[in-house]
């Protein structure tokens, strides 16, 4: 329990849940622009039209990892110690009420995303658990069907079978087996791949149409088709929340049934009678496990109009595109905002960090900012003070300053303030190691949270470690200070596990 409490606040748990969020705007532009892409490419060769959807699909697989990287690399041992430690014994609150006009709304949502972040990566975790597992029993199921019932398939099939390999120049060996577990015809494997006929359906078809429906199966063969299947379902698995994630599915599988048409058409040379064979096999199919490919692929209906010459709709509705367009934009604007106003906060930190004010700061009002509350004060704090022109008035933010923070407002008596100056004492007492106590590690992480629940001293090293060390607990947080140079100054290395 108290791991998964650990995991639950953790900055890559926050990493992992903006990365799916952020996900849901750029899998829709993909989407877009695959939609776009199939208009242009519409009436050519479906195999181009095929390797757009994959490279689609393999570019929402890649977004979420990528994004997911991005922040992981910005979050930082000092930014997880300050987000993770909460128990302590008083808190100092770094965010204002006063000073922060020009992020009324945006900050509030953010924040409230950020906090519920946690909650909607579990439910995806526990989501694509079962998902995962459900595509684990289709595997094992699609598997079985293999050998179940099966037995080896007539002659004369095992003829036209070995002609057919030679004519589609299929590399692997190919078996071909009448099964009860199937009623259309069925790839499964890829190494080893069987194609499964159903027994007794053929009955009512010619040789040649027959023909047709194993070179059918026998280009998936070709063209591997059954692990780019295995690729979709994994996909689909771990980006279930999205819709254009399985619209896009959708469409690889449609171009890949158009692929496999084409070139059973070419083998057999009848589009009518291969249009023929698949008409039969609509009125005998039945759903299968989705990791088999086979000619229940794709919507036979749309397929069988294809062959005989009607012409192709849309990939995708005007409706739908009104609504892919509709949601891109407003979630795509939600994070050029957030961006917008992460530059906003780096421009006041770097307008704080040269000092560019309307007179410069010296002596007290120097000192109070970068010493007595550089810990505690937030960055739009510093903005806004360092922009101040004089230094009556900064004087008067110093105490709102603390007003703010005052638990009783309007006392004279303010025990955070108070609290805050015994801090920044007892640790340029304990803490001062060539440098201000309050300038360490420890000293701030003590000014920060106070006194930790416990600390694990090893002033000699110990457990794999050679140098001094301190372990800090806050709750179900800890905290690793390293003393590397032996000179009393204990460096923040990260968070013990």
């Amino acid at each position: 329990m108290m791991m998964v409490a650990q995991l639950y606040g953790h900055p890559l748990f926050h990493a992992l849940g903006w990365s799916l969020l952020h996900f849901c705007w750029q899998g829709t532009l993909v989407a877009m622009l695959l939609a776009i892409a199939l208009g242009i490419l519409r009436g050519r060769s479906p195999r181009i039209r095929y390797a757009a959807c994959c490279f689609a699909l393999g570019l929402m697989a890649a977004l979420p990892v990528i994004t997911f990287a991005r922040l992981a690399s910005n979050s930082g041992v000092i930014e997880k110690a300050e987000m993770v430690s909460q128990d302590h014994e008083t808190t100092f609150p770094t965010q204002t009420t006063g000073f922060t006009h020009a992020e009324p709304w945006l900050r509030r949502i953010s924040t409230a995303i950020d906090s519920s972040l946690p909650i909607v990566t579990l439910v995806w975790i526990l989501g694509v658990i079962l998902l995962l597992g459900w595509l684990n029993v289709g595997i094992v199921i699609t598997g079985r069907m293999k050998s179940f019932a099966a037995q080896p398939a007539p002659h004369e099939l095992q003829l036209v079978l070995k002609d057919l390999i030679r004519r589609l120049k299929v590399t692997q060996a190919v078996r071909l087996v009448h099964s009860a577990m199937v009623q259309v015809p069925t790839v499964i494997g890829w190494l080893r791949p069987v194609i499964l006929i159903p027994a007794g359906c053929m009955a009512g078809l010619s040789a040649a149409q027959v023909g047709a429906l194993i070179a059918h199966e026998l280009a998936h063969v070709r063209r591997h088709d059954y692990l780019v299947n295995l690729f979709q379902s994994l996909v689909e698995a771990l980006l279930f929340y999205h819709p254009c994630v399985w619209w896009v599915s959708k469409q690889i599988r449609n171009e890949r049934e158009h692929c496999c048409d084409d070139l059973a058409v070419a083998v057999c040379g009848d589009p009518l009678s291969y249009a023929k064979a698949l008409s039969f096999v609509e009125e005998r199919r039945f759903s299968i496990s989705a990791v088999a490919v086979g000619l229940d692929g794709g919507v036979l209906t749309m397929r069988i109009r294809r062959l005989l010459g009607s012409k192709e709709g849309p990939a995708v509705s005007r409706v739908a595109a009104l609504t892919m367009l509709t949601f891109a934009l407003v979630t795509t604007g939600f994070c050029i905002a957030v961006v917008a106003h992460a530059q906003a906060v780096d421009a006041d930190k770097q307008v704080a960090k040269n000092g560019a004010s309307a007179s410069e700061l010296s002596g007290p009002y120097r000192q109070w900012l970068d010493e007595d509350v550089r810990w505690i004060i937030s960055p739009e704090e510093r903005a806004a003070y360092m922009r101040l022109p004089d230094n009556a008035e900064r004087l008067e933010f110093i105490k709102q300053f603390w007003d703010r923070r005052n638990p009783k407002p309007g006392s004279a008596e303010n025990t955070i303030k108070e609290e805050h100056y015994r801090r920044i004492a007892y640790a340029n007492v304990h803490f001062a190691a060539g440098k201000a106590g309050w300038m360490t590690d420890r000293g701030r992480i003590y000014i920060v949270n106070g006194r930790p629940d416990s600390i694990d001293s090893h002033p000699t090293g110990g457990l794999g470690e050679t140098k001094p060390y301190e372990v800090w607990e806050y709750g179900q947080t800890q905290m690793k200070f390293v003393d590397r140079c032996a000179c009393g100054d204990y460096e923040l290395e990260a968070p013990a596990k």
